[in-house]
């Protein structure tokens, strides 16, 4: 039905005529996904400069691969996180399903994402834009396409926002102000988180951060958006602790 709202499970790539029938084919779907991983990272380690650099791209991105959401849920509480709360592998439901001890360990694992590569840009590539973005973009390609997971994964949306946090901190606050007055204005945290990533690269720009830096936010709302759908959407799941047991 034309203009109706994306159901659970499902966004508007799996109702548009021309990409619908590709996302009814998950071996296609995975294939693609495979591929374009495969080239992302190519690119990554063919231009990234210097030549020392090109290690960590491979490195971060299996890193980032890690489910910790998934493997903390496991260990503690002996469930399957993608079985349990929202189903969704991701920070919100660790808390949901885990519990506090659960949700502050996987915390601590998501920011590492982000913080360990923009350490390794620091420590030996003097913080070059560049490397910053392409290692941390690396992190956050295996998060959202986990070969742990069979090339699906989490959002990474903790991880974004601490390598921002640490990169243009500023800019961040704008951005999270800009989240309540989306909010007000759309009434709908689907809509509203979309809107937010897609506004984001545009108030990198705005506050003349350098192209990595844009591109960074600007790559990460464009495969948010491919991933997102509404039974994704943990605000409108609500915010809940798992009690002890």
């Amino acid at each position: 039905m034309k203009g109706a709202r994306p159901q659970a499970g499902e966004n508007f790539f799996h109702r548009n005529r021309l990409t619908g029938p590709i996302f009814d084919r998950p071996r296609l779907v995975l294939g693609i996904t495979i591929v374009a991983v495969v080239v992302l990272l190519s690119l990554m380690i063919i231009y990234l400069r210097p030549t020392e650099a090109k290690w960590f791209v491979p490195v971060f991105y299996i890193y980032g691969a890690i489910p910790f959401a998934f493997i903390f849920t496991y260990l503690v509480k002996g469930k399957e996180i993608d079985k349990c709360g929202s189903t969704n592998i991701s920070l919100s439901n660790s808390f949901r399903v885990g519990g506090w001890a659960v949700g502050v360990l996987t915390l601590m694992g998501e920011i590492s994402k982000a913080v360990l590569p923009l350490f390794i840009s620091w420590y030996f590539f003097d913080y070059e834009a560049a490397i910053s973005a392409a290692l941390v973009f690396s992190s956050v390609l295996g998060t959202f396409y986990s070969p742990f997971l069979k090339f699906k994964g989490g959002l990474g949306t903790t991880m974004i926002i601490w390598a921002y946090a640490f990169l243009a901190p500023v800019a961040l606050l704008v951005v999270l102000a800009l989240v309540v007055v989306l909010y007000l204005i759309l009434r709908d945290t689907y809509y509203m988180t979309l809107g937010i990533f897609w506004i984001a690269p545009i108030v990198a720009f705005l506050f003349g951060l350098s192209p990595p830096l844009v591109a960074l936010p600007l790559a990460y709302a464009i495969i948010y958006t491919l991933r997102y759908n509404r039974r994704r959407d943990e605000l409108a799941h609500g915010v809940q602790v798992a009690k002890p047991s």
